[in-house]
C-alpha cells in the first residue's frame, strides 16, 4: 500500500540531505535495496522542493513497509540523517499511483 509523508528540512540541512540521498542512490545502492527487500517495499522515492525559501521533502513508499532492521548500519545512519535534517509535517494522501508492470 502506498504511503507518503511531508517533511520540512531543518535550516542549513538541505545539501546534507541531498548528499545522503546521492549516497543511497550510488555507493550504498545495493545495501539500500537489501533493506527494501526486508521491509517488503517495492519502491521508495524522495522528492525535494522549495516554497517561499523553505525546503521540503516528500517521502514515498509503496509496499508493505515493514519496520526497518535497526541492526543494519545503513538503517541506523538513515534514521540519524532524518533526525538531523528533517522534521515531520504529516502524512499526505497518495491520489494516484499508476504502474506499468509490463513496461
Amino acid at each position: 500500500m502506498p504511503r507518503a509523508v511531508l517533511l520540512k528540512v531543518k535550516p542549513s540541512q538541505y545539501n546534507i540531505w541531498k548528499e545522503w540521498c546521492t549516497e543511497l542512490s550510488g555507493a550504498l545502492y545495493s545495501e539500500a535495496k537489501k533493506t527494501l527487500i526486508e521491509e517488503k517495499i517495492i519502491q521508495e522515492l524522495t522528492i525535494g522542493f522549495e516554497i517561499e525559501g523553505e525546503c521540503y521533502v516528500i517521502g514515498y513508499m509503496d509496499g508493505e513497509c515493514l519496520p526497518a532492521n535497526m541492526s543494519r548500519t545503513i538503517n541506523q545512519k538513515h534514521k540519524a540523517m532524518k533526525e538531523q535534517c528533517l522534521e515531520m509535517v504529516g502524512e499526505i494522501e497518495v491520489l494516484a499511483n499508476i504502474k506499468c508492470d509490463s513496461c
